[in-house]
């Protein structure tokens, strides 16, 4: 069973009520991009303004509802008093929703803002606290609807908020106590932990292993939707997160989860989020930033919404261009629930009221069908496509093309119904692309998209690049130019990476340069030896070329080889010139490892050689003094190139050393 809960706004201990009846003018405007969506219908005629939505009938109960939830023919109601906060759960038989029947309640309850049914047990938070009194969570039995009464409590952190259940472990949200987590008996309640997730957790959803939780701080730059990982009760901890609009008056109040899209109510209008990765959800769409957002449920493809003047309903079958679909006036709205076409509203001083919805989208062009065209094209080419839709009542339809890239095309027609259209679109870019197309009518009323035509745009890779060009012969510790260039047949930019050795990887990339530009670049090697150089070029897409066709350098100069290691009195080495130049200003060091030195301090020995001649070698050696079995590390080096090492075994007695 998915989880149904709301709650409204408290400051202190006044209740901030959730809708007021006001004008609605004649105007649809939409942004395109992600951002804020302000869709307004025209001035609805007859009383309460109502749109789509006629009334069913009313209940009136003892205290004023807050809450309402549904399980089987059954409605349960959370009802307060005000400013004397005394709280009860109602049972009303909805056998005939038309003829509404109060069967039973259940009192006792300071200030329940609340409520989530599941089983023979309701659940309700009780806000109140004090140093004496702390806040609870209540379960209720009601298997006889007519007679409800406490089962169980257990006490919970801060003041308790919002209440979610799945299963065995019941979640409860509140004020600066974050997020409480107990185990649910038949009857019983058993507190276990609490997770910190802001000052202040207003709501609580859960779908699958993740709870949802719209929270805020007392700072406006603190309030978010906060999803924690459920999946291990006894270690809760927060997956992801999203921040909320800016502003003190975005406060979450409200959120309910549907798919991979997370609806948050936060006063000014409604944020709706994609959570198909929990850990990094992102926005979609901002509706309604003129109409203030208290509440939202979602049923299928339709939101409810609790708004300044009454109850929104929206068509959200593409989350990101949500549609108003109906509207009704009713005054003072704090909660509400869904069922098929009914709707079941919490009205403080009207009662528990049932509406149907009757709109089903009368009045609004059809999708028009999937766009027909090419599925595979090049850059830069335009391409067309063909599509077409039909309106209700016959009238004339405009066409608006998303082209999967982030442009969205300008409102083209009128065109009769049901007659083709074409819209053209060439891509920069190569990728995927999702193209949709939807109409709207001569009224203004935008149906939803098409399904999408996918559209793959290549992407060509750069050509070969030619042999790189440089000098043939060079000296060590010396940087020689070399140039190549390639060109791209879309026109990008491209870069190159040279292997300077032979070994089939690229040790060093170029700077981008346009297609076709001679590049110049600049290498040194530090050891005497032939070197075949190659080249790729890679576009922006990372295109890559095969390698170009080989340039051989020679590069000449010393290369050190160290020979013989032999003990005796001290440790002495050889060190070769093996390269076809002399090497000089040799740099040579002793180093042991383990055993007992006394001697040289810090167990190094350095020194120098004038020079080697090529081909030749030279003998170097040092005293050491000490114990033990120890390691003899010799190294030698030729300014600005890499030391050669050579490590031997020895044992060392005093100042004689034997190598092993």
């Amino acid at each position: 069973m998915q989880s149904m809960f709301h709650t409204i706004t408290v400051i202190g201990i006044c209740i901030v009520l959730c809708c007021s009846i006001g004008p609605i003018s004649k105007a649809v405007s939409t942004d395109s991009s992600v951002g804020v969506l302000n869709q307004e219908q025209r001035c609805f005629d007859g009383p309460g303004m109502n749109w789509n939505v006629e009334f069913v009938s009313a209940t009136p109960i003892s205290l004023h509802p807050i809450r309402v939830m549904l399980q089987g023919t059954y409605a349960y109601v959370v009802e307060s008093t005000y400013p004397d906060p005394t709280s009860q759960l109602t049972v009303i038989s909805m056998s005939d929703p038309a003829h509404p029947e109060v069967k039973g309640s259940c009192g006792g309850f300071h200030f329940i803002y609340d409520l989530f049914v599941q089983g023979n047990y309701a659940y309700l938070p009780d806000f109140y606290a004090t140093e004496q009194i702390p806040s609870r969570l209540y379960q209720v039995d009601i298997s006889n609807p007519s007679h409800p009464s406490t089962a169980a409590y257990a006490s919970v952190s801060g003041n308790a908020r919002a209440v979610a259940c799945q299963g065995s472990s019941a979640f409860v949200a509140g004020f600066s106590g974050g997020l409480s987590y107990l185990t649910i008996g038949t009857p019983g309640l058993t507190y276990h932990s609490q997770m910190y997730t802001n000052e202040i957790a207003n709501e609580i959803f859960i779908q699958g292993n993740y709870a949802y939780i719209a929270d805020y701080g007392f700072d406006s730059s603190s309030d978010y939707l906060t999803v924690v990982d459920i999946s291990n009760p006894s270690s809760l901890h927060i997956e992801g997160a999203a921040k909320l609009a800016a502003g003190n008056n975005h406060i979450p109040v409200g959120v309910w989860v549907q798919g991979n899209y997370a609806y948050v109510a936060d006063r000014v209008g409604l944020q709706i989020y994609n959570v198909s990765n929990p850990a990094h959800p992102t926005t979609v769409r901002r509706y309604g930033d003129d109409r203030g957002c208290y509440f939202v449920e979602v049923s299928g493809k339709y939101a409810y919404l609790i708004v300044d003047y009454g109850i929104e309903i929206l068509n959200i079958s593409t989350p990101s261009t949500p549609r108003l679909v109906g509207h009704y006036g009713i005054t003072d709205v704090s909660g509400l629930t869904v069922r098929d076409d009914l709707i079941f509203a919490a009205s403080w001083d009207g009662g528990l009221q049932v509406l149907r919805f009757t709109g089903q989208d009368e009045g609004w062009p059809n999708p028009p069908q999937t766009p027909v065209g090419p599925s595979n094209g090049e850059r830069h080419v335009a391409y067309e496509f063909v599509t077409n839709a039909t309106d209700p009542h016959g009238d004339q339809v405009f066409y608006q093309w998303s082209w999967g890239d982030g442009s969205v095309s300008a409102w083209d027609g009128p065109y009769d119904s049901g007659e083709t259209v074409t819209g053209t679109n060439a891509w920069n870019e190569p990728g995927n692309w999702s193209i949709q197309v939807h109409a709207k009518n001569n009224l203004g009323r935008i149906g939803d998209w098409s399904e999408p035509h996918t559209m793959t745009i290549l992407n060509k890779p750069p050509t070969t690049p030619r042999a790189p060009s440089g000098p043939s012969e060079g000296v060590i510790i010396t940087a020689y130019e070399f140039s190549t260039n390639a060109t791209d047949p879309d026109n990008d930019t491209l870069k190159y990476g040279w292997d300077w050795d032979n070994d089939g990887y690229v040790e060093e990339w170029s700077s981008s340069i346009p297609s076709g530009d001679l590049l110049t670049i600049s290498h040194y090697w530090v050891r005497p030896g032939s070197y075949v150089i190659r080249v790729k070029a890679s576009d922006p897409y990372n295109a890559m070329t095969n390698w170009s066709d080989p340039f051989i350098i020679t590069i000449s100069g010393p290369a050190l080889e160290i020979g013989d290691v032999r003990g005796g009195v001290g440790v002495s080495a050889q060190i070769r010139n093996i390269g076809n130049l002399d090497a000089e200003h040799i740099n040579y060091t002793f180093r042991f490892h383990n055993g007992i030195i006394l001697f040289p301090p810090g167990r190094t020995s350095s020194g120098s050689s004038t020079g080697i001649q090529a081909g030749e070698d030279t003998k170097v050696k040092t005293s050491v003094f000490g114990l033990g079995p120890l390691y003899v590390i010799v190294e030698a080096e030729i300014p600005c190139t890499p030391p050669v090492v050579k490590t031997v075994a020895a044992f060392i007695f005093g100042p004689f050393v034997v190598v092993r």
